[in-house]
């Protein structure tokens, strides 16, 4: 068990609330004239740090962030079983269960969200909280975070030997969160109302993930023909392969169409997003997935849509360098590294938002591409 230490810099924000620092915020009005307009006082410039007395105004409504009076700190159960096989005097086999359990983890929640009702709009959001008109936004620091993470591990070592060495990994895994990361002072959760509903595949999710990395080490050739020797003797090859699954991704509405002020609400499914025919590489990109199974979620909802329900693209990617040094008291070291040596398109998650139709299901970015990197050093 291991307890999670708070990053108690990030409290320093508490200074905001009131009576310390005003922060407002405000919807639907009107720019040239923001606080007329929605009709509350302009706080600026604020009487922090001077002490506030009874004459001290207050610019309503109030957003506040606090902790949970129960608050305390996380922790994380971590449990594994391993088995170890040596089939070689330089070869092992190693296969292990692993898993993590977080519990009681930092966690944000909007305790007073905006209640849906007959007129509602997006200008009205702070006059239908609970607690209008004094407050705003209330963000609540609790302890509800919940993490869960199961994985079978495979791992083959060749130690180094014989000129060369391999490390070869594979992860067939499965990651639950109701919050992948711990954004300060965040809400993550589209619904107030339900603390089950952002239960869901953690954002960095890799159901597989193969890797395998070696290095190899050429022979010095004696020949009699030095340039032959120099050119192809005593050069060290090294590889580092990645095959693993994209990551999963939200669809959302991209609209505050549940009117709660959160604005984090999900499309709805309404079919299969899953396109299970082949496609070109050129229709994957325009068509990821099966768009017409996503819709605008009805006003007053959060969508029905659940947590991160598709993934982008796996990933292949092969990294190598050769180098080698010639000379004994003056040294030469030649090295080159190739980064994604195949050239392999490494496609990034396409559009989520089903109100952009112009890029909702489109890929429009890549990761890098070939890249070739060359040094020389000299040691004298």
């Amino acid at each position: 068990m291991f307890y999670i230490l708070p990053f108690m810099k990030i409290y320093n924000n508490f200074v905001q609330n009131a009576p310390f620092s005003p922060s407002v915020t405000l919807f639907g009005v009107n720019l040239s004239d923001p606080y007329g307009s929605a009709g509350v006082a302009n706080p600026f410039p604020p009487f922090a740090p001077v002490h506030p007395t009874t004459s001290s105004t207050f610019g309503l409504p109030q957003q506040f962030q606090y902790f949970n009076p129960h608050w305390s700190l996380g922790h994380t159960n971590a449990f594994n079983f391993t088995i170890e096989q040596q089939l070689a005097s330089d070869l092992v086999f190693r296969a292990a269960y692993v898993g993590t359990q977080g519990r009681n983890l930092q966690y944000f929640q909007e305790r007073d969200a905006a209640v849906y009702r007959a007129g509602a709009t997006v200008s009205n959001t702070n006059g239908r909280r609970p607690l209008a008109p004094n407050y705003a936004s209330l963000m609540e620091m609790t302890n509800d975070g919940v993490s869960n993470y199961h994985s079978a591990q495979l791992t083959m070592e060749k130690r180094f030997n014989s000129r060369f060495s391999i490390l070869a990994n594979y992860t067939y895994s499965k990651s639950l969160d109701n919050q992948s990361v711990d954004n300060q002072f965040t809400v993550s959760d589209p619904n107030p109302n339900d603390p089950h509903f952002n239960y869901g595949l953690s954002d960095f999710d890799t159901p597989h993930n193969l890797s395998s990395s070696g290095v190899w080490t050429l022979p010095h050739f004696n020949s009699h023909n030095r340039l032959l020797t120099a050119a192809v003797g005593g050069w060290q090859v090294a590889g580092s392969l990645a095959w693993r699954s994209g990551t999963p991704f939200n669809v959302i509405s991209g609209q505050d169409r549940s009117l709660s002020g959160i604005a984090l609400d999900r499309a709805d499914l309404i079919g299969d997003p899953v396109i299970h025919s082949e496609q070109p590489r050129n229709s994957r990109i325009s068509h990821s997935f099966n768009k017409s199974a996503f819709a605008l979620n009805p006003l007053g909802t959060f969508g029905t849509s659940p947590r991160n329900p598709m993934r982008s693209v796996r990933v292949f990617n092969l990294d190598s360098s050769v180098q080698k040094t010639f000379g004994e008291t003056r040294k030469l070291s030649i090295r080159c590294d190739f980064f994604n040596m195949f050239n392999n398109v490494h496609l990034n998650a396409p559009g989520l938002n089903v109100s952009s139709a112009s890029t909702f299901g489109v890929i429009t970015s890549a990761g890098d591409p070939r890249i070739l990197q060359l040094a020389a050093r000299y040691r004298f």
